[in-house]
């Protein structure tokens, strides 16, 4: 008898919990694909959207577009100022390189 009240009581857990999933999965899919449509279509029309910062790089998956300076670009909800050099380095703002160099290492 007390196995079979224990048994009752984790079925009604189980339950609840597997209701409780199945409604959280359908709101978020519905709210979530509403959200995700307004985003993406406020972005599109955005012209920061349409200029290319990462650009595709022969032995790295990608690379950062050569002298660029963006004055307002993000990654999700934070904004920030990007600028580059010639070879596509996050550089200072408003300055120059002025030395030449054609190889760097990284330690």
């Amino acid at each position: 008898m007390y196995i079979k009240t224990i048994f009752n009581i984790f079925l009604k857990f189980v339950l609840i919990i597997f209701i409780s999933l199945i409604l959280f999965l359908t709101i978020d899919y519905f709210f979530g694909k509403t959200f995700v449509d307004k985003y993406i279509e406020g972005i599109k029309d955005n012209p920061i959207y349409h200029k290319k910062q990462r650009v595709r790089h022969s032995y790295y998956h990608h690379t950062l577009a050569p002298n660029i300076d963006y004055k307002k670009t993000g990654w999700g909800p934070k904004t920030y100022r990007l600028c580059t050099d010639e070879w596509g380095l996050k550089y200072k703002c408003g300055t120059k390189s002025k030395k030449k160099y054609t190889l760097a290492i990284i330690g």
